[in-house]
């Protein structure tokens, strides 16, 4: 199994991982070019959000789960948040038997590596290989991106994907 990671902010630091089994990822690719709009290079909810619905329900359509990691921000730094998040997710998905783990670049991967690091060498799993890439490289990277952002928008588009995120707090 494959999981691949993305993070969003809203009042809370969330980061995200959907999974994806060996035999999915081509058709998962597949998929996700098709709902990209036209002339664009990738998916970003940032960007599509008067697409939301439909990429919504085009990345449900696929039954694929997905871990949410979530921290509130008051009164801490960003970057705490991220790594306590970070962490916590490296050690659900060695729990899971993930094989390969990517995260979509943004400028933290140095930081993230030490985070990832330290998390494996003390989970009670086997680990597993992790690489950052940009977004526009890897469409399946474009997955967390459109669940963290519906979750996070809350009403419907949280009530759709709720079924298929489990969310944990961290403190």
């Amino acid at each position: 199994m494959h999981a691949f990671m993305d993070e969003s902010r809203r009042s809370d630091y969330m980061i995200c991982a959907v999974l994806v089994g060996s035999g999915e990822l081509a058709d998962a690719r597949k998929a996700l070019k098709e709902l990209r709009a036209p002339r664009s290079s990738r998916i970003h909810m940032s960007q599509d959000s008067r697409r939301a619905a439909t990429i919504v329900r085009g990345v449900l359509s696929l039954g694929l789960r997905a871990e949410l990691q979530m921290v509130e921000l008051v009164g801490q730094p960003e970057r705490s948040a991220r790594d306590a998040a970070l962490a916590a997710m490296a050690v659900r998905l060695d729990d899971l038997g993930v094989r390969q783990l990517w995260i979509e670049s943004c400028g933290q991967d140095r930081r993230d590596r030490e985070v990832l690091r330290n998390a494996l060498d003390s989970a009670s799993g086997s680990g597993f290989p992790y690489r950052h890439t940009g977004g526009g490289d890897e469409p399946l990277l474009w997955l967390p991106d459109v669940i963290a952002w519906a979750y996070g928008k809350g009403g419907q588009f949280r009530r759709e994907v709720k079924d298929m995120v489990t969310v944990r707090e961290v403190r």
